[in-house]
């Protein structure tokens, strides 16, 4: 979760209209993960997508 220098969290507001219309289904995923860290009290450390494009390039 994102939070400020001084440790107070950032409360992050999305429309989830804007999804379906955009075709960026991984915002969901990212949503998703993040509501269940914040339950579960885990960080997660996801690689991003076009380091992963890269890596499976190679195979």
């Amino acid at each position: 979760m994102p939070y400020l220098q001084d440790g107070t969290p950032v409360d992050m507001v999305f429309n989830p209209l804007g999804v379906p219309s955009r075709m960026n289904v991984g915002q969901i995923f990212e949503c998703s993960l993040g509501l269940a860290g914040d339950l579960l009290d885990r960080h997660y450390r996801i690689a991003p997508f076009a380091k992963l494009a890269q890596d499976f390039s190679n195979i």
